[in-house]
């Protein structure tokens, strides 16, 4: 919870029965918060094992000078951050 959910919801307990309702929103606001942050991280996290596959299979095909390089000429004129194939391979 955020330093001002946690200060409004001590408030809220504070202000002792009747309010429980008003708690309870709070309390889901930040679930729902707190759910997106996962899912965002889920996803870095699915993009970043796909990173490594790619970098392993570089490495295990002694391939690895082939991934993106910013100094290969036509790849940082492209301006993609994919990686690098050479002309006539897959």
């Amino acid at each position: 919870m955020s330093l001002a959910a946690i200060r409004q919801h001590i408030e809220l307990a504070r202000h002792g029965p009747g309010n429980e309702h008003g708690r309870l929103e709070l309390l889901r606001r930040h679930e729902n918060h707190v759910e997106a942050q996962i899912q965002e991280l889920h996803e870095t996290l699915d993009v970043m094992r796909h990173k490594v596959r790619i970098h392993e299979d570089h490495l295990a095909r002694g391939e690895a000078d082939q991934l993106w390089n910013p100094s290969h000429v036509e790849t940082a004129q492209a301006g993609t951050h994919q990686e690098h194939r050479p002309s006539g391979r897959s």
